[in-house]
């Protein structure tokens, strides 16, 4: 039922992303395995995967201005999960949101480019398309009509680094194009912000 899977959802999406993933079982979804996040052969230059931008001591909840986080709809405070111990190089921050008629979350995660397949794959999300955020190539990985609840971009920001940016909502207004909608303001928002640190 419509009701429950949401639940199963978020429970995924929360094991995942703190590290619990291993011990449950998912949701009983088909998933395509994702097509590997951009790896960028472009030019040398910031946030083209040919610089390192020195992200490893970035405060990701503090990326996003107020105005943005308004704009988001985030009205609770941005938390940092505790790290996972099977993927220490993953950081995260999470952003909440709970309104009358939806509740959910944005992630925003800095994320090895060998860990980011296991990451979108886990979010039972289906294979990524080429795009581009920001001006950094980037991969979409969209929510699917029957399953509205789920919207992630990989970007390629540096070396090896990507930034999963993440969507997570349900509600009675949810639909795959506005949790992708929302998903790629707050990965535009983010990575306008790093390419300004």
């Amino acid at each position: 039922m419509s009701s429950v899977r949401p639940s199963v959802v978020f429970l995924v999406a929360a094991a995942l992303l703190t590290g619990c993933a291993g011990g449950e079982e998912p949701a009983a979804q088909p998933s395509a395995t994702p097509s590997a996040p951009p790896s960028s052969s472009a030019p040398a230059e910031p946030g083209a995967g040919g610089e390192d931008l020195g992200l490893a001591e970035v405060d990701l909840c503090a990326l996003l201005t107020e105005e943005q986080l308004a704009e988001l709809g985030v009205n609770d405070e941005p938390m940092s999960p505790p790290a996972d111990p099977d993927h220490p190089s993953v950081r995260e921050c999470r952003l909440p949101t709970l309104h009358e008629d939806s509740f959910g979350l944005y992630s925003l995660a800095l994320v090895p480019a060998e860990d980011a397949d296991a990451l979108v794959d886990a979010l039972g999300l289906d294979s990524g398309d080429g795009t581009e955020i920001g001006g950094l190539p980037a991969t979409t990985y969209p929510a699917a009509e029957g399953s509205p609840e789920v919207c992630a971009f990989a970007v390629d920001l540096a070396p090896d680094q990507l930034l999963l940016a993440a969507r997570m909502v349900d509600g009675v207004e949810t639909t795959a194009a506005r949790t992708c909608e929302e998903a790629s303001t707050a990965a535009e928002y983010a990575v306008e912000a790093l390419l300004d640190l």
